[in-house]
């Protein structure tokens, strides 16, 4: 957490792409508020993909110097699966009603992204997951899904029929345990304050690099939240004698195999498509498909992503002051690192915890849970 964000590129050769909640009208006004007065100072401004909004908007920020979302938490995870591994520095402009994540409010936007772009803000960088899904149907043909991204958290929960799931846990092939339970998280740092959170799971600092693996509802007084290290990889696999539905979910999408129920020669290919790019289909209708098709995850294998994602903030104590403020109800930080001076109390505040998806607004529904 001690190294200063660099955007890519000079002020006049800069390409900014823009993340917007288009669910919410102050969100895409002040993202087109911005746009304007990029392209003023003649920064190029790419729109990210919006089937309705934006339909020849950008699938990923390949080509990008800086990502900007407007939203909440749950804008900024989306546009993290755009950026992936091409190390494009992350600015979260908050419009949402958790803003955990975004590193700047809706005040002053200008100035901040200013500094982003000459390179002036602090730069957490946040460990993200790569996850891969070995599905199976009833006949026993097997499908795999390799490498979806995750910046929060890989869900494997119960399904549609709320029967509890068995499954044996190993880390980096050492046999942990066996547990009957609702489901099993294994996040990231920055994943440690959502789902992991809400299942009884520890709040871990962003300069952790490892994982954090927390059960969900076990049906056992035994089971504990642990932490394994960076270089560990996470292996659950379902019991083959308790074929229950269950699901798997990365950072509040669900995960099911391409093209389901006519899979042909590629049925086995791995070849991962994000769902930003290849769904047209809601939730409902992907989940009903894979009901008829009963392609159902056995084993998940957890490992740490090949690279960070480079989330800006304004110093390096935006994360403790988002605890005390979310978790804690403290606010109103006085400008100082005088620790006899405390910041007051919303009056009213209680603590909480946010959403287990970690999603405080309805994100383009369609295109944030899908076919991989």
């Amino acid at each position: 957490m001690d190294c200063e964000a660099t955007a890519k590129g000079t002020h006049t050769n800069m390409k900014v792409l823009i993340v917007p909640n288009y669910s919410r009208e102050d969100a895409t006004e002040g993202a087109q508020n911005v746009a304007e007065w990029l392209e003023a100072e003649d920064v190029e401004v790419a729109w990210a993909y919006n089937k309705e909004r934006a339909p020849l908007g950008e699938h990923n920020a390949a080509d990008s110097d800086l990502v900007i979302s407007f939203g909440g938490d749950g804008t900024l995870l989306r546009a993290a699966r755009l950026i992936r591994y091409a190390g494009t520095p992350l600015l979260g402009i908050s419009y949402g009603h958790l803003g955990f994540l975004t590193g700047a409010d809706a005040h002053n936007v200008q100035q901040t992204i200013s500094r982003a772009m000459a390179g002036e803000l602090h730069s957490d960088n946040r460990t993200t997951l790569s996850v891969d899904v070995i599905f199976q149907d009833e006949a026993g043909k097997t499908r795999e899904v390799k490498d979806v991204f995750c910046l929060n958290e890989m869900a494997l929960s119960r399904g549609s029929m709320g029967d509890i799931v068995e499954f044996d846990i190993h880390v980096s092939g050492n046999f942990i345990d066996n547990l009957r339970a609702d489901g099993f998280v294994v996040s990231t740092a920055t994943g440690s304050t959502g789902y992991a959170l809400s299942a009884g799971g520890p709040i871990v600092t962003p300069d952790f690099r490892g994982m954090v693996c927390v059960p969900i509802a076990p049906h056992t007084i035994q089971a504990r939240a642990f932490l394994p290290s960076a270089s560990d990889i996470v292996e659950l696999t379902v019991l083959k004698e308790r074929p229950v539905d269950r699901l798997v979910f990365c950072d509040g999408r669900l995960i099911l195999p391409k093209d389901l129920g006519d899979l042909g020669d590629a049925g086995n290919s791995g070849d991962l498509v994000d769902p930003i790019d290849s769904v047209d289909s809601t939730a409902e209708a992907i989940f009903g498909q894979n009901q008829k098709s009963k392609w159902l995850p056995q084993k998940v294998t957890v490992s740490r992503g090949k690279e960070d994602i480079h989330l800006l903030a304004d110093d390096n104590h935006a994360f403790y002051r988002s605890v005390s403020r979310v978790f804690y109800g403290f606010n109103d930080f006085p400008n100082t690192t005088n620790s006899s001076l405390r910041p007051r109390k919303t009056r009213g505040a209680t603590a909480g915890t946010p959403s287990k998806e970690t999603k405080d607004e309805p994100d383009e529904t369609p295109e944030q849970d899908g076919l991989c």
